[in-house]
This record gives C-alpha cells, sequence and structure tokens, in this order.
C-alpha cells in the first residue's frame, strides 16, 4: 500500500498538457503502481488485474511525453500542437481517472480484509470524487482554452482552468491525506 499511495498522488497531479513535466509524473506514478500491485496482491487477490490498465496509462503517458517534447522543442507547433495535447492530455487524464476509481477504489471498498476501519476506505472514495470533479473540471478548461479562438470565450475557459487547478491542488492533498490514513491502518494490520 505504501507504493499505491505515491503512486496514486503522482497519478493525480495534472499540469498544462503540453509540459513534460506533467507525464513524467504520470510515468513515476505509474512505477510506483506497479509496486503497489505487488505489494497488495499478496494480501488480497485481484489487484494484479489493475496491470493492463497501468500499462495502459504508461503507454498514454509515454506517447504524451514524445507529443510535449515535440511540441516543447517547437518540432509541432500551431493547432497540430493543440490538437496533440489536446488527444494524449485529455486520453491520459481520462485513463488515470478510470484506473483509480473505476479500478483500484471500487477495488479496495469491499475488501474490509484490507484494513482494520472501513470508513477509511468510504473516505477515500468520497474525497478523490470531489478530486475527480476539479480535475475533469481542469481538463475541460485546458481543452477549451487550445480550442477557442483569442477572445472573451478563452478568458472564460482560462479562468475556469486556474479556479478549477487550485481547487484541484487542495483535493490532491485532501486526497494523500485519505490515501496516508488507509496505507497506516493497512500497514498496522499487515506488517511487513
Amino acid at each position: 500500500m505504501n507504493f499505491f499511495t505515491v503512486g496514486f498522488v503522482l497519478l493525480s497531479i495534472n499540469l498544462d498538457f503540453d509540459m513534460p513535466l506533467n507525464y513524467a509524473l504520470k510515468l513515476a506514478g505509474v512505477s510506483f503502481m506497479y509496486g503497489g500491485v505487488k505489494e497488495t496482491d499478496s494480501v488480497s487477490d485481484g489487484f494484479s488485474r489493475l496491470r493492463p490498465l497501468i500499462a495502459a496509462v504508461c503507454a498514454l503517458s509515454t506517447l504524451g511525453l514524445a507529443g510535449s517534447l515535440l511540441t516543447y522543442f517547437g518540432l509541432v507547433n500551431g493547432m497540430a500542437g493543440n490538437i496533440i495535447s489536446i488527444v494524449l492530455g485529455a486520453g491520459t487524464v481520462a485513463a488515470v481517472l478510470y484506473t483509480q476509481y473505476v479500478k483500484i477504489i471500487k477495488l479496495m471498498l469491499p475488501r474490509h480484509e484490507l484494513v482494520n476501519d472501513p470508513s477509511l476506505l468510504v473516505n477515500l472514495a468520497k474525497t478523490w470524487k470531489k478530486l475527480a470533479i476539479f480535475t475533469a473540471l481542469g481538463a475541460a478548461g485546458d481543452v477549451l482554452n487550445r480550442l477557442l479562438p483569442v477572445g472573451n470565450a478563452q478568458v472564460y475557459a482560462s479562468v475556469v482552468l486556474v479556479i478549477a487547478r487550485i481547487i484541484m491542488i487542495i483535493y490532491i492533498f485532501c486526497a494523500a491525506s485519505a490515501f496516508n490514513k488507509v496505507r497506516m491502518d493497512f500497514n498496522a494490520v499487515h506488517p511487513v
């Protein structure tokens, strides 16, 4: 669960779609998630089924890193760079959200053998849902900011993007705290 916690937090961080650091953080998160799968699967079966989804996030993050580097170094610019950023950025965000909730959190919720206090898992799910809302709003703002022509609509999309990102950062800390409580309880139940 130790690796899961770090991987979960690193995957939750979303920067601009064309920033190489955004995808580098995701790739680091994927590495920790693989360690978390191995660690948690030894206690409760079923976590090894996450490997193909984590591999998909890894592939999208690798493509996103390559696309963002092409954009960063000016090899692809203009509308083509925006399209590459939108497709790979939004795809990576969607894959991470799907993997985090539909697979990881829903897999953990009924497994009361993981922790002493199952309410910690419920609290993690509630906190993650709030994080997901602002992550999705930030991604939508980033997409609109790239697609809309310069003008008032683009300014409004930028405002939504900035506000959503600020609130998302707050909820990343909240989700990290909730996941850390699960981790500590998991470690108390399953000492190494």
